[in-house]
C-alpha cells in the first residue's frame, strides 16, 4: 500500500479544515413577496423615512416638492401593501391545492395565473410610483438620480460577487 507524503497529508487536513471553519452562505433570498414589501424608490422598505430625507436632501428638493413626493409615494406605497400581502395567501391557497389528492390542473393554472396577475400588478405600481416621482425633478435632479442609482448598483453588485482576496487561501494540488 502506497503512503501519502507528511506534505500532503497535512494540505489535505488543512484544506478540509478551512472549508469547515468557513462562514456559511447567506441564506436565500426569501420566496416571491414572502419577505418584507418592497418600495416604490428603494429596494427595500423604509418606513422611517430616512433614505427619502437623504435622498432629498442629496436631490436638494424643496420643502413643498418633498411633501409633494412624500405623499405620492405613501399613497402608491399603501396599494402595494396591499397586493404585496395577497401573495402570502395565494402561495398557500396553491400549496393546499398541489396537496390536495386529486391535483386539477386547471385549477393550478387558474391559481398561477392570479399569482402572476398580482405579481404583474406589484410591478406597475413600483414603475407608476417611480415615473411619477421622476416626473417631479427637474433634469438637473434626474441626472443626480441617475449618478445615486448607478453607485447603488454597483454597490449592490459588488455584494454578490463571491468572496476573492488576499485573505482567501486557495488549496493547492500537491506536486507530485
Amino acid at each position: 500500500m502506497k503512503e501519502f507524503p507528511v506534505k500532503t497529508m497535512f494540505l489535505v487536513t488543512m484544506c478540509t479544515y478551512m472549508s469547515l471553519s468557513a462562514e456559511p452562505p447567506p441564506p436565500p433570498p426569501p420566496g416571491p413577496f414572502m419577505g418584507p414589501p418592497l418600495g416604490i424608490i428603494f429596494p427595500f422598505p423604509d418606513p422611517e423615512g430616512k433614505e427619502f430625507e437623504k435622498l432629498a436632501q442629496d436631490l436638494k428638493l424643496t420643502k413643498e416638492k418633498k411633501e409633494k413626493i412624500k405623499s405620492s409615494l405613501d399613497k402608491k406605497e399603501s396599494l402595494l401593501k396591499e397586493k404585496v400581502d395577497k401573495m402570502l395567501p395565494l402561495h398557500e391557497d396553491l400549496r393546499s391545492i398541489l396537496e390536495s389528492e386529486k391535483v386539477d390542473l386547471a385549477v393550478v393554472k387558474s391559481k398561477l395565473q392570479e399569482i402572476s396577475n398580482t405579481q404583474l400588478d406589484i410591478r406597475m405600481i413600483q414603475i407608476q410610483g417611480r415615473l411619477e416621482f421622476e416626473s417631479q425633478l427637474n433634469p438637473e435632479q434626474k441626472d443626480t438620480l441617475k449618478t445615486i442609482n448607478k453607485k447603488r448598483m454597483e454597490t449592490m453588485r459588488s455584494r454578490r460577487e463571491p468572496f476573492s482576496g488576499p485573505d482567501r487561501l486557495e488549496c493547492v494540488e500537491p506536486k507530485k
